[in-house]
């Protein structure tokens, strides 16, 4: 829950060229250290669609339609990864 809330920015005065802070800057600043501490593994997705690099783009914008995602891994055939394609690929493809 940590990682989706709104940390408040302390209230500052601009006074003769300096900032005076009117909160206390200690609060804010064991919340920003807080996020900070986060690991990628914490944050990452777990449950990962890939796609085949010989799919076509009509398959990847239905999986990607169908599951809600806008990035999906693309693997060869003995599942390394051989890059990303996002929705803006397939746009920019379609248009070019």
């Amino acid at each position: 829950m940590k990682k989706e809330s709104y940390v408040d920015s302390p209230r500052m005065l601009n006074f003769l060229q300096g900032i005076i802070f009117l909160d206390d800057m200690k609060k804010f600043e064991d919340e920003m250290r807080a996020i900070a501490a986060y690991k990628v593994e914490d944050l990452m997705s777990k449950d990962i669609i890939t796609v085949n690099e010989n799919d076509t783009f009509d398959y990847v914008a239905n999986v990607m339609i169908n599951k809600s995602i806008n990035r999906v891994p693309v693997v060869d055939e003995e599942n390394c990864l051989k890059g990303i394609i996002c929705r803006y690929d397939i746009i920019k493809a379609m248009y070019n």
